[in-house]
């Protein structure tokens, strides 16, 4: 009885794992592009802009005034230091990628969008390309 218990809460925790079977790192589908567009990919903000403006800000207000003055100066500083830090982390990494649009050779239709850059240039619709997938991250290559 106990042995049938350890192989149930064995096949359950694997059971999961079966679902990464067709997901295996590494995973290549090859397909064509039937369709292409630009698109503004935002940068994701990690929070550290937004820390080093506060420092800033709080720095640069507490400058101005004296007592409950230099206090309030202080405290704008670091609401606006916050703001301004973030808007320029989230800025800086913005970029232009592109949204494909793939038609992979088992039939299913796959959109994912990628930044452009030297290793990742922009391709063309009817580009044969392999569809490369490594865990939870795609990236669209030319067929070779």
């Amino acid at each position: 009885m106990r042995r049938a218990h350890c192989l149930t809460a064995l096949a359950l925790l694997l059971a999961p794992l079966g679902a990464c079977a067709t997901d295996s790192p590494g995973a290549e589908q090859p397909g064509k592009i039937i369709a292409a567009a630009p698109v503004d990919q935002p940068g994701q903000n990690t929070g550290a802009g937004a820390i080093a403006g506060m420092v800033v800000g709080g720095v640069v207000g507490a400058q101005f005034g004296a007592g409950v003055g230099q206090a309030l100066a202080a405290a704008g500083g670091v609401i606006a230091g916050s703001y301004a830090g973030s808007a320029a982390e989230t800025a800086a990494q913005s970029h232009t990628g592109m949204a494909y649009t793939i038609q992979l050779d088992n039939g299913e239709v796959v959109t994912l969008a990628q930044h452009l850059d030297s290793s990742h240039p922009a391709l063309a619709v009817g580009t044969p390309v392999i569809l490369q997938t490594n865990g939870e991250a795609q990236q669209v290559l030319p067929r070779g």
